[in-house]
């Protein structure tokens, strides 16, 4: 009798072994077959994603770009009274040898002025010839290549707009040769508006 019971015992020990090895190498199988082509589009949402897992070294190169950038996360702009704005433009920030600005543009009856203490020093602005008023030109005391921006916040910021901010490179343009030409429209209305903007470039 003890004899029976040793080999029940012992077979049943092997059945558990083999039971959890099968179940066990499926589910390891499993994971490593299942890749992107597998995930169904759209099906992971924001609140499946781990907190802190999605690193800076997981973002691809470039992927993050200046229209992705909310402009509030970027914190306090510096004031153009700090240190490191100092009333030179040869003190100007740089990044890999190009010289980096920003300006906010207010207006005051129509009229757009920097507002100097959130501005680089030595930018400026100005109405647009042919006069179109939710036009402006910015210039900056250095060689411009790209600009992004932001207009300021109101009640409803999805329905105003910054719908333009080139540098100019060419004639036939409302804004000199050098300058940055800055369009705002309000959405709602089909129109553009004057508005005031924080503008960044290099």
């Amino acid at each position: 009798m003890k004899q029976i019971r040793k080999r029940v015992t012992y077979a049943n020990v092997m059945s558990s072994i083999a039971v959890f090895l099968v179940l066990g190498g499926g589910a390891a199988y499993a994971a490593k077959k299942i890749g992107g082509n597998e995930i169904k589009a759209n099906s992971i949402s924001t609140g499946k994603i781990k907190k802190e897992a999605v690193t800076t070294s997981k973002i691809k190169n470039g992927a993050v770009t200046g229209s992705k950038v909310q402009l509030s996360s970027l914190g306090k702009v510096p004031s153009a009274s700090n240190a490191d704005h100092a009333t030179s433009a040869g003190n100007a920030d740089t990044v890999g040898g190009s010289h980096l600005g920003f300006i906010h543009v207010t207006f005051s009856g129509g009229t757009p002025q920097v507002d100097a203490a959130h501005s680089s020093a030595g930018v400026s602005v100005s109405l647009s010839n042919p006069l179109v008023a939710s036009t402006t030109c910015v210039s900056a005391p250095f060689p411009l290549h790209s600009a992004v921006g932001s207009v300021d916040f109101i009640a409803d910021p999805a329905e105003s707009e910054i719908v333009e901010a080139t540098v100019v490179t060419d004639t036939g343009h409302r804004c000199p040769i050098g300058t940055i030409e800055v369009n705002t429209s309000n959405a709602k209305e089909n129109k553009g508006v004057t508005l005031a903007y924080y503008l960044f470039f290099s």
